[in-house]
């Protein structure tokens, strides 16, 4: 008897680790371009009244993503930041006239010059998200350097 629970014990292990896969990721773009010295600040992002991601500061013409999360689509979205004029903003998206609630993928809001905001969902092509931001381009490409090979 202790024998077989002893051979099962890795099996229910293994199964407690496995989870669901990651179906939502949110994004919040600073649309600002004509101005490159206008960044969002102490940008906020709540799904249904939960934080889900925090920026200290997004440059413009740049985007901050959260975590991949799992679960559904929230009903409402409210996204808070300061421009750089120091005044605060807030909106609030309902989600439901935006995507299904199946949706599996990107939801990114853009905070544009005039400080409003639209939202722009991106499917993912398998239904699933990778933990590693493919799309995401770094802030080294397209440069002629690379990080830790610059020579004085």
């Amino acid at each position: 008897m202790k024998r077989s629970a002893l051979l099962l014990l890795p099996l229910l292990l293994l199964g407690a680790c496995a989870s669901p896969k990651s179906h939502l990721q949110f994004g919040v773009g600073n649309g600002t371009q004509t101005l490159p010295q206008l960044p969002l600040q102490d940008v906020e992002l709540r799904m249904d009244g939960k934080k889900v991601a925090e920026f200290e500061h997004i440059p413009p013409v740049k985007t901050g993503f959260s975590k991949p999360l799992k679960g559904s689509v929230p009903r409402q979205l409210e996204l808070l930041w300061t421009d750089a004029k120091g005044q605060k903003h807030r909106e609030v998206v309902e989600t439901a006239a935006i995507v299904a609630p199946d949706f599996k993928g990107q939801l990114v809001l853009q905070v544009n010059e005039d400080q409003q905001v639209s939202v722009h969902p991106v499917e993912a092509p398998d239904g699933e998200l990778s933990i590693i931001p493919w799309a995401v381009p770094e802030d080294w490409e397209g440069n002629l350097n690379f990080p830790g090979f610059e020579q004085e």
